[in-house]
């Protein structure tokens, strides 16, 4: 007489997530791939979620998160799937969230930033990026991927002049130097870095426009 038994594992959750800014994974923010948007330009965050596990999923049991205030991503569609409203393993969901980005140089409160990256395989010099963190969970797994934005490095900047001191930039003003002739005048250039790019010194130029004066 024989008699036989059997047993097997138990089917276990799994799920993975990859996130793109702007279509590009950007999950270092010193690679290549990061997006330099505009402040004030649009945003949109997508989150590709497999069932890389072996149990069917409710979709109501599907949680797709942002670390960022304000992020909030939702369900968009099936870019491999049945149709249903089961997230069956090997099937891909997509979810998006969008926003407008923000100005680095001066983010907004409650804003994470990354400083010193946004280097671009570094081809340029590091500047402050967006990073945030997506993350899916199901009952019993869940998974996180970064993505970045920077701001596009641009260059500015200011100038305050001053004559003996003072800036009298009003001809009319009350500050304006009164000099006699043949003393000495000192006209001082104050030159102001307001960009998110470093400039060489032998790159900047300040000039004056009365023949003689070379600042």
């Amino acid at each position: 007489s024989t008699a036989k038994s059997s047993y097997c594992n138990p089917a276990l959750p799994a799920i993975s997530i990859v996130k793109y800014t702007n279509g590009q994974v950007a999950n270092d923010p010193d690679g290549a791939d990061v997006p330099e948007i505009k402040p004030g330009d649009p945003v949109t965050w997508t989150y590709v979620v497999t069932n890389t596990g072996q149990v069917r999923i409710a979709n109501t049991a599907i949680s797709v998160t942002d670390d960022q205030t304000g992020v909030t991503p939702v369900f968009d569609h099936e870019i491999k799937g049945n149709g249903d409203s089961v997230f069956d393993p090997g099937e891909v969901w997509s979810y998006k969230a969008t926003g407008v980005a923000v100005d680095l140089t001066i983010p907004p409160g409650g804003v994470k930033v990354t400083q010193g990256v946004c280097t671009h395989d570094q081809t340029q010099p590091p500047r402050t990026a967006y990073v945030n963190q997506g993350t899916a969970s199901i009952p019993g797994a869940s998974s996180t991927a970064k993505s970045s934005y920077c701001n596009p490095a641009l260059p500015a900047i200011s100038i305050v002049k001053y004559t003996n001191g003072q800036v009298a930039n009003d001809p009319d003003g009350a500050d304006v130097a009164q000099v006699k002739a043949c003393d000495t005048v000192t006209w001082t250039h104050e030159v102001n870095n307001t960009g998110n790019w470093p400039v060489p010194a032998a790159n900047l130029s300040v000039t004056d426009d009365q023949t003689g004066d070379m600042p």
